[in-house]
Protein backbone atom coordinates (compact mmCIF):
# COMPACT_ATOMS: atom_id res chain seq x y z
CA UNK A 1 0.00 0.00 0.00
CA UNK A 2 3.03 2.24 0.91
CA UNK A 3 4.36 2.39 -2.58
CA UNK A 4 1.00 3.40 -4.52
CA UNK A 5 0.43 5.99 -2.29
CA UNK A 6 4.49 7.43 -2.55
CA UNK A 7 3.17 7.31 -6.30
CA UNK A 8 0.55 8.52 -5.99
CA UNK A 9 1.65 11.65 -4.34
CA UNK A 10 4.71 11.61 -6.78
CA UNK A 11 1.90 11.97 -9.44
CA UNK A 12 -0.02 14.90 -7.99
CA UNK A 13 2.81 17.03 -7.02
CA UNK A 14 3.70 16.68 -10.98
CA UNK A 15 0.68 17.80 -12.12
CA UNK A 16 0.39 20.29 -9.46
CA UNK A 17 3.98 21.81 -10.37
CA UNK A 18 3.11 21.45 -14.51
CA UNK A 19 -0.10 23.96 -13.89
CA UNK A 20 1.61 26.26 -11.29
CA UNK A 21 5.51 26.61 -11.66
CA UNK A 22 6.86 29.29 -13.12
CA UNK A 23 10.06 29.84 -14.68
CA UNK A 24 12.17 32.88 -14.15
CA UNK A 25 14.56 34.91 -17.11
CA UNK A 26 16.43 37.63 -16.95
CA UNK A 27 16.63 40.27 -19.34
CA UNK A 28 12.95 39.71 -21.23
CA UNK A 29 10.33 41.96 -20.78
CA UNK A 30 7.80 41.62 -17.42
CA UNK A 31 5.30 42.06 -20.53
CA UNK A 32 6.46 38.94 -22.30
CA UNK A 33 7.11 37.16 -18.87
CA UNK A 34 4.12 37.29 -17.24
CA UNK A 35 1.97 35.94 -20.46
CA UNK A 36 4.38 33.06 -20.78
CA UNK A 37 3.35 32.16 -16.73
CA UNK A 38 0.09 31.60 -18.13
CA UNK A 39 1.20 28.42 -20.12
CA UNK A 40 1.57 25.02 -18.89
CA UNK A 41 4.91 24.84 -17.01
CA UNK A 42 6.82 22.52 -20.10
CA UNK A 43 5.67 25.26 -22.72
CA UNK A 44 7.02 28.35 -20.33
CA UNK A 45 10.69 26.40 -20.96
CA UNK A 46 10.39 26.26 -24.64
CA UNK A 47 8.85 29.77 -25.10
CA UNK A 48 11.46 31.08 -22.84
CA UNK A 49 14.37 29.80 -24.28
CA UNK A 50 13.18 30.86 -27.62
CA UNK A 51 12.83 34.96 -26.42
CA UNK A 52 16.41 34.26 -24.88
CA UNK A 53 17.61 33.01 -28.51
CA UNK A 54 16.74 36.55 -29.81
CA UNK A 55 19.77 37.78 -27.61
CA UNK A 56 21.73 35.56 -29.73
CA UNK A 57 20.52 36.66 -32.89
CA UNK A 58 21.30 40.28 -31.97
CA UNK A 59 25.00 39.45 -30.75
CA UNK A 60 25.35 37.70 -34.37
CA UNK A 61 23.80 40.90 -36.10
CA UNK A 62 21.19 38.95 -37.50
CA UNK A 63 18.64 41.48 -38.17
CA UNK A 64 14.82 41.19 -37.55
CA UNK A 65 12.94 38.68 -39.83
CA UNK A 66 10.54 41.16 -41.46
CA UNK A 67 7.22 39.28 -40.07
CA UNK A 68 3.99 40.71 -40.80
CA UNK A 69 2.12 37.84 -39.08
CA UNK A 70 2.17 35.16 -37.00
CA UNK A 71 3.20 32.72 -39.81
CA UNK A 72 6.63 31.57 -39.23
CA UNK A 73 8.19 29.03 -41.67
CA UNK A 74 10.71 27.88 -39.18
CA UNK A 75 10.81 24.35 -38.25
CA UNK A 76 9.90 25.15 -34.29
CA UNK A 77 6.76 26.81 -35.24
CA UNK A 78 5.46 24.11 -37.09
CA UNK A 79 6.55 21.76 -34.95
CA UNK A 80 5.10 22.85 -31.83
CA UNK A 81 2.87 25.81 -32.49
CA UNK A 82 4.26 27.77 -30.78
CA UNK A 83 6.09 31.46 -30.61
CA UNK A 84 9.35 31.03 -32.18
CA UNK A 85 12.83 32.97 -31.78
CA UNK A 86 11.73 35.11 -35.31
CA UNK A 87 8.26 36.18 -33.91
CA UNK A 88 9.64 37.83 -30.67
CA UNK A 89 12.71 39.22 -32.34
CA UNK A 90 9.97 41.10 -34.80
CA UNK A 91 7.75 41.53 -31.65
CA UNK A 92 11.10 42.81 -29.18
CA UNK A 93 13.14 44.76 -31.73
CA UNK A 94 11.23 46.28 -34.86
CA UNK A 95 8.31 48.38 -35.27
CA UNK A 96 5.82 45.75 -35.83
CA UNK A 97 4.64 44.31 -32.71
CA UNK A 98 2.99 40.63 -33.36
CA UNK A 99 2.30 39.53 -29.57
CA UNK A 100 -0.86 41.29 -29.11
CA UNK A 101 -3.61 40.15 -26.27
CA UNK A 102 -5.50 38.55 -28.97
CA UNK A 103 -2.50 36.74 -30.21
CA UNK A 104 -1.40 35.49 -26.94
CA UNK A 105 -4.98 34.28 -26.33
CA UNK A 106 -4.64 32.23 -29.95
CA UNK A 107 -1.64 30.13 -28.63
CA UNK A 108 -3.18 29.85 -24.89
CA UNK A 109 -6.54 28.67 -26.07
CA UNK A 110 -4.80 25.56 -27.88
CA UNK A 111 -3.68 24.25 -24.61
CA UNK A 112 -6.37 25.41 -22.40
CA UNK A 113 -8.86 23.32 -24.71
CA UNK A 114 -7.01 20.13 -25.37
CA UNK A 115 -3.66 20.68 -23.37
CA UNK A 116 -0.99 18.40 -25.06
CA UNK A 117 -3.83 16.65 -27.06
CA UNK A 118 -2.81 19.48 -29.62
CA UNK A 119 0.28 17.59 -30.86
CA UNK A 120 -0.94 13.96 -30.82
CA UNK A 121 -4.60 15.07 -32.61
CA UNK A 122 -2.94 16.80 -35.63
CA UNK A 123 -4.19 15.50 -38.78
CA UNK A 124 -4.15 16.58 -42.45
CA UNK A 125 -7.57 17.79 -43.36
CA UNK A 126 -9.18 17.14 -46.89
CA UNK A 127 -10.93 20.58 -48.10
CA UNK A 128 -13.11 19.51 -51.31
CA UNK A 129 -12.58 22.15 -53.85
CA UNK A 130 -15.26 22.99 -56.31
CA UNK A 131 -15.51 21.70 -59.78
CA UNK A 132 -13.29 23.87 -62.31
CA UNK A 133 -15.16 24.95 -65.17
CA UNK A 134 -13.75 23.54 -68.75
CA UNK A 135 -12.73 27.52 -69.42
CA UNK A 136 -10.35 27.45 -66.38
CA UNK A 137 -8.87 23.95 -67.32
CA UNK A 138 -8.34 25.42 -70.88
CA UNK A 139 -6.69 28.38 -69.20
CA UNK A 140 -4.87 26.11 -66.78
CA UNK A 141 -3.40 23.69 -69.71
CA UNK A 142 -2.48 26.49 -71.47
CA UNK A 143 -0.28 27.67 -68.88
CA UNK A 144 1.58 24.86 -68.64
CA UNK A 145 2.00 24.71 -72.38
CA UNK A 146 3.68 28.16 -72.36
CA UNK A 147 6.01 27.44 -69.15
CA UNK A 148 7.24 24.13 -71.08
Amino acid sequence: MAPNQKKSADSEYAAFEFHTKKISIVGIGRDILDKIHKFPFPVQQMLGAKACAVEGRIEKGKPATGLTSLDCSCLFYHFYLLLCRYIFHEHMYSITKLLTTSAWRRFLQMFQECGFEVYIRREIVKVDAPEKTKAERASDNQRKVCYK
